[in-house]
């Protein structure tokens, strides 16, 4: 290196050496191979997004902490330049590595496909220094399967209660890893089904591996026919379908209708009969015989004493009680004492096989009167089926109580015809005062009709001729018309009433029951364009089954045709003595009123029920509801597929709350009965979440209105040019593109900010028009251009953001990324002599310099050796030319924060 001193005198040689040695950084692996990894179920892609980050939720990943290790004497400087990709994350941030301490940097493998990866990261020491680490991995499949497909339905078949059936599985994990699972039952179905496993507890099958599952079934009633699946549930968040179990359980199950009865007084020498049935509400068909202790078999008895009960079906039984006055015998005598007679008798109903259920208790319960003398009179009653009238009784009739003490009186009331039923009913007790009347009611409530006029055979004309022969064929159709068995003329029954004074009272009752005349009113608004659920209570008057036949007819309005749909089964069952709601579906797709009957009629006994329901159908508040997740500036669509019952097309016109909501097409027709789609597009230009309303309408069909839901994510950083200018040079410029979407004129305000993770000043770029104009957009975007200047103050790579901000456009970001290079020779500048030359000179650093000028040719001079300008500001450098011959020359300027001087050429001139 020479040293000029003056023009004219010697130079000066300086010899300079120095040494240099590699950072002392130790990395704790060269190489890693992750091995198989399992790809999450449904994230399987080759595309590089952001992946999300591994250590939440349940993705599976692998890790490796790379140990960095500083066995140098100073302090060095560790970063990387390896980029983040869907699979691999090195999770190092720039950094200084303390001399004698170490680094842990996390290295995350979430693979996105079933394939090889394979990586080298580059790291940096330094700035100058790289060190690399390959590594490898693999993405693999959760395969957990049965051994053998044969193995997926496992059938248990039909069995019978308390007797327990097993069947077995084998799992194998068919994947490269080792997988822990536990067996589940979704919902918990299968244990309410009295299915049970094992394993119970988590389990964990390496590779080809087998496990045997053990499943048993063993329930204790009834079970109708099931196929439930049970399911392994990973700790890799994903549930592996095994097997469908499925299994039927039969078993008896008898009940009597009535558990106990009460013959009140029976006159002695006849006979009291009660019916009961025996309901085998199982699915097993059960013998039954009725145990009568030989005491009681004299006073009461069953018919049949022994059967058998089809599955589902009942038994008639008859019970009688025929009292006795007294027997001949030591037993007959204590048979025909009243208390003995009087006392609740138990009778035992045992049914084979035996471990089907346990026996079932009947108890009975009478006393032997003597008949009652006087005149019996007579009390008749009329009114419709189901309802309910009363008749006044005053008593006693023909007298008072005689007695100073009031009279606590019991009726004894039944119903002759039909037999086994009540349909007259009258206080428990009676309570007469002191020499005085009382009066109570009786009341009637048929619960089925007495035989109507309609119901009667006719009989044919024996006149002859034509009319005859007419009337007939009329009466043969009636009498086909006509139930199988004709109900009574009139239904009968008697009361009795015995005083202390020793009298009988007794009445002969006769009802007459027509056919019903109540009709259930209901009302119910229901929305349109949705399916309601109508429910009409009806309760079994009967004390057995019925299965009624339904006509379910839409009244009001006549013409509705398709607009109004009705729906519901034609049959329903209904045990004795139970309340039950009868469901059907109701669906309208315009606003108005309707009227629906359904009419439930017995096809046996011909009885009927009729409800009648009033819907009002208003507008619904949504039919539906639609959810987008996008981005910015990008289009979302989801598509309504509109159902056309009608027979002509309808036309529908679709309009939304928000202007970022389109239609593809805007206006469609749906053809008649037919279906028709529209797609609705969504292209948000800010960030955000909300609701909005979209709403497809029609002339014939009414309003579709759909609540959407939306969550609109920051746009992704805009493709920007890349810069490159020596140091110290300010004229380099690009321009910056962008799709403007607003559909008005938008002003877009810029500036530029710090890139992430990096320190570059942002005065390297800069912005030549603060405000940019956007016109508004029609159906294609518009694109707007923006000019970027770069002036760099650094070497190397130079990183900042370009920020574009508008609150109706949105923001548009974009990495500006620029390279510094050495400062590049200029020149020539030329000059002549004697007149005085300049030039200009900026300082590129932010802050203020110190610059070391200097010529190679002494005829040419500079006033001062160095030079201190501001940052980012411009000095002119005077320079004096004197010869008298034509010269060149060099100008050298020269900062401590650059090795790379700047040069001028010179060229002077006499």
């Amino acid at each position: 290196m020479s040293i000029p001193s003056s023009p004219g005198e010697p130079f000066y040689n300086l010899k300079l050496s120095g040494h240099a040695k590699r950072p002392n950084l130790d990395f704790s692996v060269s190489s890693h191979d992750f091995g198989a990894c399992f790809v999450k179920k449904g994230t399987a892609s080759s595309s590089m997004a952001d992946p999300t980050s591994p250590t939440m939720g349940s993705t599976p990943y692998e890790r490796l902490d790379l140990v960095v290790s500083n066995r140098d004497v100073v302090d060095c400087w560790l970063a990387t330049t390896y980029q983040r990709t869907s699979y691999l994350d090195v999770q190092l941030q720039a950094c200084m590595v303390e001399s004698g301490k170490s680094v842990v940097v996390p290295i995350i493998f979430t693979p996105r496909d079933y394939m090889e990866y394979r990586e080298r990261v580059e790291f940096i020491i330094n700035d100058s220094t790289k060190a690399y680490v390959a590594l490898r991995g693999r993405g693999c499949e959760l395969q957990l399967e049965l051994a053998s497909m044969a193995m997926h339905n496992v059938d248990f078949g039909v069995t019978v209660g308390n007797q327990p059936v097993n069947r077995s599985v084998k799992v194998v994990n068919r994947s490269e890893k080792a997988v822990e699972f536990q067996l589940f039952d979704p919902d918990h179905h299968l244990t309410e089904k009295g299915v049970t496993w094992t394993p119970l507890q988590s389990v964990v099958l390496r590779p080809k591996e087998l496990l045997p599952i053990e499943l048993r079934f063993n329930p204790s009633n009834h079970m109708a026919p099931f196929k439930l699946p049970l399911m392994a549930k990973t700790t890799l968040g994903q549930d592996v379908h095994l097997v469908n179990v499925s299994g039927t359980c039969h078993t008896a199950e008898v009940k009597l209708s009535e558990h106990s009865l009460l013959f009140g007084d029976v006159v002695f020498q006849s006979t009291g009969m009660r019916h009961v049935k025996l309901h085998n509400f199982g699915d097993l068909g059960v013998k039954f015989r009725f145990e009568v202790p030989p005491r009681v078999s004299q006073l009461f008895s069953v018919s049949p004493s022994s059967g058998f009960a089809a599955p589902h079906t009942d038994v008639s039984l008859v019970v009688q009680f025929h009292p006795v006055r007294g027997g001949s015998g030591p037993e007959g005598a204590a048979i025909g004492r009243e208390a003995e007679q009087g006392k609740p008798k138990r009778i035992r109903c045992t049914v084979e096989p035996a471990y089907q259920q346990d026996p079932v208790e009947l108890i009975v319960q009478g006393r032997g009167v003597e008949q009652p003398e006087g005149a019996v009179k007579t009390l008749d009653f009329t009114c419709a089926v189901r309802e309910k009238v009363t008749e006044e009784i005053t008593f006693p009739p023909d007298g008072k109580n005689p007695s100073n003490e009031p009279w606590k009186l019991n009726p004894i009331l039944k119903t002759e015809v039909p037999n086994g039923v009540d349909y007259w009913f009258c206080p428990a007790e009676v309570v007469v005062p002191p020499g005085g009347q009382t009066k109570f009611d009786i009341a009637y409530r048929p619960l089925t009709m007495t035989l109507q006029d309609e119901d009667r055979p006719q009989q044919p004309d024996d006149s002859g001729g034509e009319e005859g022969t007419n009337l007939a064929a009329t009466a043969t159709r009636r009498q086909q018309k006509r139930p199988r068995e004709l109900r009574p003329e009139q239904h009968k029954g008697s009361v009795f009433l015995a005083t202390p004074d020793g009298n009988l009272h007794a009445w002969s009752l006769t009802g007459r029951a027509s056919a019903p005349s109540f009709v259930e009113k209901l009302q119910a608004t229901v929305q349109c364009k949705t399916t309601h659920v109508q429910g009409v209570e009806i309760t079994n008057w009967l004390r057995e089954s019925q299965r009624f036949s339904v006509k379910l007819s839409l009244v009001e309005p006549q013409d509705a045709g398709d607009e109004i749909r009705l729906h519901g089964v034609d049959s329903f069952d209904l045990p004795p003595g139970q309340r039950k709601e009868y469901k059907f579906n109701v669906f309208a797709y315009r606003e108005g009123r309707g009227k629906a009957r359904v009419v439930f009629s017995n096809p046996k006994t011909e009885e009927y029920y009729v409800a009648e329901v009033e819907f009002q159908f208003v507008t619904p508040q949504h039919v539906g509801e639609i959810k987008f997740s996008t981005a910015c500036r990008q289009q979302a669509s989801h598509p309504i597929s509109i159902a056309n019952p009608l027979p002509s097309p309808v036309v529908f016109t679709c309009e939304a709350s928000l202007p970022e909501f389109r239609f593809s097409p805007a206006d469609f027709t749906v053809p008649a009965t037919s279906e028709g789609t529209v797609d609705v597009l969504f292209q948000p230009l800010l960030a955000g979440s909300g609701t909005a309303s979209v709403k497809l309408s029609s002339k014939e069909l009414g309003d579709y209105p759909y609540t959407v839901s939306y969550e609109v994510k920051p746009a992704g950083l805009e493709k920007a040019p890349v810069f490159k200018a020596p140091l110290g040079s300010t004229e380099t410029i690009q321009t910056f593109k962008f799709l403007h979407y607003a559909k008005k004129p938008v002003t877009y305000s810029a500036k530029i900010e710090a890139a992430p993770g990096h320190k570059a000043p942002a005065s390297d770029f800069l912005v030549e028009t603060k405000a940019i104009q956007a016109p508004a957009a029609g159906d294609e975007p518009v694109e707007v251009s923006v000019d970027i200047r770069f002036q760099p103050s650094q070497l190397g790579e130079i990183r900042t953001l370009l920020v574009l901000a508008s609150p109706e456009g949105g923001d548009y970001k974009a990495l500006l990324v620029g390279y510094a290079q050495p400062p590049q020779p200029q020149g020539p500048v030329y000059m002549q002599a004697s007149k005085p030359g300049e030039i200009e000179f900026t300082n590129p650093f932010e802050e203020a310099v110190e610059f070391s000028l200097q010529v190679d040719n002494p005829t040419f001079t500079v006033a001062s050796r160095t030079l201190k300008i501001e940052g980012k500001k411009a000095a002119k450098i005077p320079i004096q030319f004197k010869s008298d011959q034509k010269q060149r020359g060099c100008l050298i300027i020269m900062a401590s924060k650059v090795t790379t001087p700047w040069k001028y050429f010179l060229e002077g001139s006499p």
